[in-house]
């Protein structure tokens, strides 16, 4: 019996093989394309370059017994970070632009061990912004969210790029159509939701989200354990009253990423066309520099990923309606999440990714001059 089932299965495998080699053969052709149209914008990033520092050596006991030249971008070269933006756009068929983003996430990935690490930036966090112009009424800091709607993806990646001292070059940016069919088409994502609050607030999202994305999903019925569909993943992910505010939002989308990640390490060994239709099922509704080949390679190298540690940043600040001369020298921002020390949190966040390159580390100038801004304008201090 089990020889034959062995004849049947070994067919079916290459067949999938063959199958999911001719999908993404053919889908490179039209992620190329897309990617053509996107890396025009993005030759203007500002990416962060590190180049050399001095840093001095130290024996066994801790004694200084000289110095040495290192690259700080040599030592993260086996690191790859892509900036995950999810929008709140109401029309699903504006991306990339002109939309508040719900979800800024630094997905950093240790290419040569696949351990995989989650930044959440609170979408409120006050930055300097990245070409401001007339659009943000002369602000040259706001709430990070913010720059995507008004100016476009490429500033958005430089404002966070140029905040944290980063070097991202790639993104992905999704809608909640985009979201919710991933999530379907991977079968669901079980959640236990022991708060009937987060339940209450869910419900009041979910009727928007189902008539926005034009997806369908019943309310929830009380605290409990659910596969959530597409449209209610959604729904959980933008809660954050009772109790959760940003930082327990943001929590709550990193688990979800976990979750999916997880089902698409199961799908790889049983169903890997599932995993195939995820990634390229959700590509109207997103925007992205990285062809659906690329795409496709990071979903199938899934099985080799862990993610090891999720966070949110900044890690000490102060929240509040108003706070200092924020208000006034801004032309109107509230509500705002400002770093205790901007600069102190970057280099702790530096030391967070990239742990064996944090003796290298060298805090720039620029980011000592935007901390001691934001220190000034709302006399958050450290």
């Amino acid at each position: 019996m089990g020889n034959r089932k062995r004849k049947h299965r070994e067919p079916l495998f290459w067949l999938e093989a063959a199958f999911i080699v001719l999908l993404l053969a053919g889908a490179y052709v039209i992620g190329s394309y897309a990617r053509a149209k996107q890396s025009d914008s993005l030759q203007e990033v500002f990416v962060a370059d590190h180049g050399t520092n001095v840093v001095e050596v130290t024996d066994a006991q801790g004694t200084i017994t000289g110095s040495e030249v290192v690259d700080y971008d040599e030592l993260i070269s086996d690191y790859r970070n892509i900036l995950l933006v999810g929008v709140d756009a109401r029309d699903q068929k504006r991306i990339d632009r002109g939309a508040n983003a719900d979800v800024i996430m630094i997905v950093s990935i240790n290419e040569s061990t696949g351990k995989i690490r989650l930044i959440s930036v609170l979408r409120d966090t006050l930055l300097r912004l990245e070409n401001p112009g007339s659009y943000h009424k002369g602000r040259l800091y706001d709430k990070a969210n913010s720059q995507l709607c008004y100016t476009d993806i490429a500033d958005m990646i430089s404002m966070i790029n140029r905040n944290l001292d980063l070097n991202i070059k790639d993104y992905i940016v999704l809608n909640w159509l985009a979201a919710a069919q991933v999530v379907d088409t991977l079968g669901g994502i079980e959640v236990s939701i022991e708060n009937p609050e987060v339940i209450r607030y869910m419900n009041g999202y979910l009727t928007e989200v189902n008539q926005q994305t034009g997806i369908w999903s019943e309310q929830l019925d009380g605290s409990g354990t659910y596969n959530l569909t597409g449209t209610q993943a959604v729904a959980f992910c933008r809660v954050r009253y009772a109790g959760l505010g940003d930082v327990g939002r943001t929590g709550n989308q990193r688990m979800i990423i976990e979750r999916c990640l997880k089902k698409v390490k199961e799908l790889i060994l049983t169903k890997p066309t599932t995993v195939v239709r995820a990634v390229s099922i959700g590509m109207d509704s997103i925007a992205t520099n990285l062809s659906m080949l690329e795409l496709g390679n990071l979903a199938f190298q899934a099985g080799d990923f862990e993610i090891e540690e999720s966070i949110s940043f900044p890690f000490q600040y102060e929240a509040g309606e108003y706070l200092g001369q924020i208000y006034d020298l801004t032309k109107g921002v509230k509500d705002a999440v400002v770093a205790r020390e901007l600069a102190d949190n970057v280099v702790q966040l530096h030391a967070y990714l990239y742990p064996e390159a944090a003796y290298a580390y060298h805090l720039p100038e620029e980011i000592k001059r935007i901390s001691e801004d934001i220190a000034w304008m709302s006399d958050v201090k450290k």
